[in-house]
């Protein structure tokens, strides 16, 4: 019940901010229906004028915006404290009983504001509705700027016409960016038509996520998106209604557990991306995935990897990838997390890692501490094939304040992909040190016994008895 309530309210709100941001950029007036008055705040006045508001919204664009599953039981339940609440929020007055409905110096206008907030607010809205699944299906925010340092190199040089996925695509942070970024190269000197923003929005962006909500609001996300994007003069209603997404181009399922769409498998992308969920959940009954090639990467306790799997299939032989991921599996000793890395570059040799470690206490994920890292591959960074480029994003006193990235030629370097299978601890040494770091490394790794393999040839400790030593919540382990 309380699930149900809360999903009824962020409904409500939803129309409400969408009804706003109509009005306030002018686009819906021409096409209201009569019995409407002009003045939002006064389309909440009744239950009745409320729902001849929503009918007109479900009519006039998508079925994907908004839909009422059950229009009776909602008209029902709504009641004029749900409307005074609503129109308290539209004509900024306080919603907090104790300061009697004051006002705010200014009223929101929705002409101003990015969809890219609006966008975060129902972000905000999938997580409350997971309720207890947020954490196992690992729902984090995405603040903008990961969202364009990702994207950057996956742009650049790209093909006006390519086709982007994010298999986690949440409240879709990446594909509205993805689109934006899809209609300036189709249409860089001259304003974008409506059929060159429609084209891109039904053919070229396509989204997976395990979370019905999240898709909602992906589609939602990018319906504003489109209306921004293209400035025509909306002339008649048609211009208005939208196709839907969910179903289309916007999938629910389960990408590292369940068999993908055939719209999705069909042919590779051009360019995967995204943020795949970091979160590892000890459950009784763990589901395990699909069966993947033998050359997948899939070290224990890291479901990213499964992600990062499903992305290099997606993206075939030639496609571009770019996703934040966590950065302790590539930098693991764990002999499943190495079988895996060596897997991947041998797959894919043109790979550039850049380290977010440095910024893993600056609050670069709410609610996630876990250290990032930037995955790219076959993308403009890497110029030369058969090495893997290394760069670490420096940690900056004012990073928490300002939200910029610093990085420079000193941060960055190459290394052969060969060298890299030869001696795996040359990725770790090569991204944290310095060019002699990365010497020092080798030559103990080359010439130097570890103390595994001293243990076994005095035969002092049997093998199942070895664990990693003290581990801080872990699982006791014997001295």
């Amino acid at each position: 019940e309380m699930r149900a309530s809360r999903d009824f309210a962020q409904r409500l709100i939803g129309r409400c901010i969408f009804a706003s941001y109509l009005i306030d950029r002018g686009i819906a007036q021409p096409f209201l229906p009569p019995e409407l008055p002009p003045d939002v705040a006064q389309m909440f006045a009744t239950v009745d004028s409320t729902f001849s508001l929503f009918g007109w919204l479900r009519q006039t664009f998508n079925g994907d915006l908004f839909p009422m599953d059950d229009p009776g039981a909602e008209h029902q339940r709504l009641g004029d404290a749900h409307l005074t609440f609503l129109r308290d929020f539209i004509e900024g007055r306080s919603l907090v009983p104790s300061q009697n409905g004051q006002g705010r110096l200014f009223q929101f206008r929705y002409e101003a504001i990015p969809v890219d907030l609006i966008s975060s607010i129902y972000q905000q809205f999938a997580r409350s509705s997971a309720a207890d699944d947020a954490h196992v299906q690992g729902l984090h925010y995405t603040p903008f700027e990961l969202v364009h340092l990702t994207l950057d190199p996956v742009f650049e040089g790209i093909d006006p016409k390519a086709r982007i996925i994010d298999p986690t695509c949440g409240s879709g942070a990446f594909l509205v960016e993805a689109f934006r970024r899809l209609v300036w190269k189709n249409s860089p000197t001259t304003p974008p038509s409506r059929a060159t923003v429609r084209k891109i929005l039904y053919k070229q962006l396509f989204g997976i996520d395990i979370n019905r909500s999240a898709l909602g609001i992906a589609a939602f996300s990018l319906y504003l998106a489109a209306l921004e994007l293209n400035q025509e003069p909306v002339t008649n209603a048609a211009d208005l209604k939208f196709d839907k997404l969910i179903g289309t181009t916007l999938f629910q399922a389960d990408t590292i557990h369940s068999e993908l769409p055939k719209d999705i498998t069909n042919a590779p992308f051009d360019a995967v991306v995204g943020n795949p969920p970091w979160t590892f959940v000890r459950q009784n009954t763990p589901q395990p995935p699909l069966p993947q090639p033998e050359d997948a990467a899939r070290p224990r306790r890291s479901p990213d990897h499964a992600f990062l799997a499903v992305a290099t299939r997606l993206a075939g032989d030639q496609g571009r990838i770019g996703m934040i991921m966590k950065a302790s599996p590539f930098f693991s000793r764990d002999q499943h997390a190495l079988e895996a890395r060596q897997a991947l570059l041998r797959k894919i040799p043109s790979i550039a890692l850049i380290n977010l470690s440095a910024l893993r206490r600056e609050q670069l994920f709410p609610g996630a501490t876990g250290p990032a890292l930037l995955f790219f591959a076959r993308c403009a960074l890497m110029e030369q094939k058969d090495r893997i480029l290394l760069g670490s994003m420096p940690w900056t006193p004012d990073f928490r304040r300002n939200g910029v990235f610093h990085i420079g030629p000193g941060e960055l370097r190459s290394l052969p992909v060969a060298r890299v299978l030869r001696t795996p601890a040359m990725l770790k040494a090569s991204t944290f040190g310095t060019v002699r770091d990365g010497w020092l490394i080798e030559k103990l790794e080359r010439h130097f016994q570890t103390l595994d393999s001293i243990l076994t040839e005095a035969d002092i400790l049997p093998l199942k008895e070895r664990g990693q030593g003290f581990q801080v919540e872990g699982d006791p382990n014997p001295p």
